[in-house]
């Protein structure tokens, strides 16, 4: 079933191609008027026969773009890694594995959010390279932070797979992500004012220490 629905998604990307070049072409040859040139209801409405025509040419062209795009995701998501083990082989999704070593990256302290791809060559069951995509925190030193990154995921490839050679590990930075301030601190009352206060209220009336006569 997959098998006749990739076929079936690859033929409706050659068909999308097929109208989009069609119809390119027949905007080239109705402008330069090869074409419907003697049709008076063609020539009133030229100008919005080729705005539509370009328009829908383009929608079929980025149609088949998309769809051969996911077919190609959907073809790597799809991979295996085989691993020979003394009881035998082992089948790991490639995705699985990826979305393992994402979630051990993210425990970095720098990393603000990260997605981890696994470069597997045609034909080969196994990665050649990890391939670390993530937004930072703005920090003092961004390869210190970069060399905790692959520390990191070296690390965790070593966990999930005893015994295997450490794979190189690539690092993109895509953005730093600058924190916000925090709040203000309240200000502090100033030393004195209290007691200032407190002197200059009235005090009680002071009686007299000797008699009035």
């Amino acid at each position: 079933m997959r098998v006749l629905e990739r076929l079936a998604n690859w033929i409706d990307f050659g068909v999308s191609l097929l109208c989009a070049v069609f119809l390119a072409l027949f905007v080239v040859e109705f402008q330069a008027g090869r074409i419907l040139a003697s049709s008076a209801t063609v020539r009133t409405h030229k100008t919005a026969v080729i705005v539509a025509c370009i328009v829908v040419a383009a929608l079929l062209f980025l149609g088949a773009v998309l769809r051969a795009c996911l077919a190609i995701a959907r073809s790597d998501q799809g991979r295996y890694l085989i691993y020979e083990t003394p009881n035998g082989r082992v089948s790991i999704r490639a995705a699985s594995v990826a979305q393992a070593l994402n979630r051990a990256v993210r425990t970095v302290t720098e990393v603000a959010d990260a997605r981890i791809e696994l470069a597997i060559p045609k034909g080969s069951n196994q990665p050649i390279e990890v391939r670390v995509r993530c937004r930072l925190y703005d920090r003092p030193n961004l390869l210190a932070s970069q060399d905790r990154i692959r520390a990191c995921v070296r690390a965790r490839y070593r966990e999930l797979f005893p015994g295997e050679e450490d794979l190189p590990v690539q690092v993109l930075v895509e953005h730093i992500l600058f924190e916000a301030p925090g709040p203000k601190p309240l200000p502090l009352p100033r030393p004195g004012a209290a007691g200032s206060e407190e002197e200059s209220e009235p005090g009680p009336p002071l009686r007299p220490q000797y008699p009035v006569g």
